[in-house]
């Protein structure tokens, strides 16, 4: 990816996986490109969508954010700084559903899970869709583009605002006899 997008010169590639409910997101930077994890992703298009909402129409009294129990806390940060409402919820979807069922009242924001998905419009999906993702990174780069920024830049400006995250998945393999315990 990162090949084709040199000889391309693209400031951004997105990928997704076959079934096109997770993306990747790499976005140069100096000349180089950087992988943007999925905290990284959400956390982003969390601050570019709640800024947005502010300048413009306002940010809807009762939104919510939802997120996983193994997501970055980042995202948590920048749900607080506009003050909306986050909602943690056990890994899967079908979780993050169950709780857009239950608060209809609210005005749904975004979900997310670490693992690169994202939900950002509930009426076409309950699901990760890196369709929907996909276009709203986009409207972000172009948006950062025209103020003469880019993705990771933006990046840097929200580890300076609420300090540097970082994640990193660990497995450990347990024999089956330590499963059934700890089960």
């Amino acid at each position: 990816v990162i090949k084709n997008a040199r000889k391309n010169k693209s400031d951004l590639a997105i990928l997704c996986d076959p079934d096109a409910d997770r993306i990747g997101v790499i976005s140069k930077y100096k000349r180089r490109y950087k992988y943007i994890n999925g905290n990284e992703i959400a956390a982003l298009y969390l601050d570019y969508k709640l800024s947005t909402l502010e300048k413009t129409t306002g940010i809807p009294k009762n939104s919510y954010v939802v997120k996983s129990i193994v997501s970055g806390s980042l995202f948590s940060k920048i749900a607080k700084k506009y003050g909306v409402k986050e909602i943690v919820t056990h890994v899967g979807f079908k979780n993050v559903s169950d709780v857009i069922e239950k608060n209809k009242d609210g005005h749904f924001i975004m979900a997310f899970e670490e693992s690169y998905g994202m939900l950002i419009n509930q009426e076409l999906s309950r699901d990760k869709d890196a369709i929907q993702a996909s276009l709203a990174v986009v409207e972000m780069a172009n948006s950062y583009k025209e103020i003469g920024s880019n993705i990771f830049a933006e990046l840097k400006k929200l580890w300076k605002s609420h300090g540097i995250h970082r994640t990193v998945q660990k497995s450990k393999k347990i024999n089956s006899q330590l499963t059934q315990k700890l089960m």
